[in-house]
């Protein structure tokens, strides 16, 4: 049976319509939908989320209760057919973020300011990624900053919270990397607590318990430990390990699609077992 994503029923044509612009994931000055109240469910995960002045709608394809899969970057996208795949045979859904490319780019009083999405899950995480990547947030005054942050700080937790992440029973993310590039097993063997190789540089897994470890290290997929005790980089893995949710993120070369399946269908055999 042929899947498709789910839809907002509130969303207007409007929305759409601006939202095929040509950066058809930055849809600033709409007003929003009208709060939550008692008697009225919640906003599906897919409902717009709005940071700064600015919405963004996520993508969600499922089939059923299941293993909660992720593509957070939008231009990492080899292992999506995989996982759609996977969702159709045991359930589970796949949360897609908005745009074609790496970043999350929205305004803030008529400023334009970008971060990495995987990197605003902790006040550290969205200082380091706002300061890398935005000019004018480097340019503010501490102040200012604080507003900034405070309000991509309103977005992580509102899309945590809609989405119902602390619920879900596993969270598998889908990432991909240039051949050779600077993600590559080496990097992050550096601070892992365990390290296994096999194959390419550039294909591996990165785990957060001894037993997704073991289990990927028995079936010969490059997988690593990682430390995430220490870290407070603000990424999903570390926010998904401090919630005690297993996790897995899936780091395969771009076009790599065969060995990024086995990977993805091996952690998912790992939670139906």
């Amino acid at each position: 049976m042929g899947m498709r994503p789910t839809h907002l029923a509130y969303m207007f044509s409007a929305l759409t319509l601006i939202g095929s612009a040509t950066r058809d994931h930055i849809i600033p000055h709409i007003p929003p939908p009208p709060d939550t109240v008692e008697g009225i469910p919640a906003p599906p995960c897919d409902a717009a989320l709005v940071i700064g002045d600015t919405f963004l709608q996520p993508t969600v394809y499922e089939n059923g209760p299941g293993i909660t899969y992720i593509q957070v970057h939008g231009d990492e996208t080899t292992g999506v057919p995989a996982a759609k795949r996977l969702i159709n045979q045991y359930g589970g859904r796949l949360i897609q973020f908005p745009g074609n490319d790496r970043w999350l780019d929205f305004f803030h009083n008529e400023q334009e300011y970008r971060v990495d999405p995987n990197n605003i899950f902790s006040d550290r995480g969205r200082d380091a990624t706002l300061r890398a990547w935005s000019f004018r947030y480097r340019a503010s005054p501490p102040g200012e900053q604080q507003v900034v942050r405070a309000a991509v700080a309103r977005f992580a937790t509102t899309f945590l919270e809609q989405c119902a992440f602390s619920e879900a029973s596993a969270i598998i993310a889908l990432h991909n990397n240039p051949n050779e590039g600077q993600t590559t097993f080496h990097r992050y063997q550096r601070t892992a607590r365990a390290a296994y190789r096999r194959g390419d540089v550039d294909n591996f897994t990165l785990v957060t318990t001894a037993g997704l470890f073991e289990y990927l290290r028995r079936k010969e997929v490059s997988v690593i430990h990682e430390d995430t005790e220490h870290a407070r980089h603000g990424s999903l893995s570390w926010w998904a390990a401090t919630h005690g949710i297993p996790y897995v993120n899936t780091e395969f070369q771009t076009g790599h699609l065969k060995e990024h399946a086995r990977a993805l269908e091996s952690a998912t055999e790992f939670f139906k077992e």
